[in-house]
């Protein structure tokens, strides 16, 4: 059994905005992120620095979030 699906033409921007756009804005953003964790010292598993803990958590906080 074969089934056929009709595609408007405009759907590629569907595809460019949804799949494509996302993942271009997300990769500079995770290299600030990567940036901050090497120049504040915050190693893996930790997410977010913890203030009291950390030195720079306030600053490395602020890149993350």
């Amino acid at each position: 059994m074969v089934t056929f699906f009709e595609v408007p033409d405009n759907y590629g921007y569907v595809l460019l905005t949804c799949g494509i756009l996302p993942a271009i804005i997300t990769l500079p953003l995770a290299g600030k992120v990567m940036t901050a964790r090497k120049k504040y010292d915050l190693q893996y598993p930790n997410l977010n620095a913890t203030p009291g803990y950390h030195k720079e958590a306030d600053a490395f906080n602020r890149v993350q979030r």
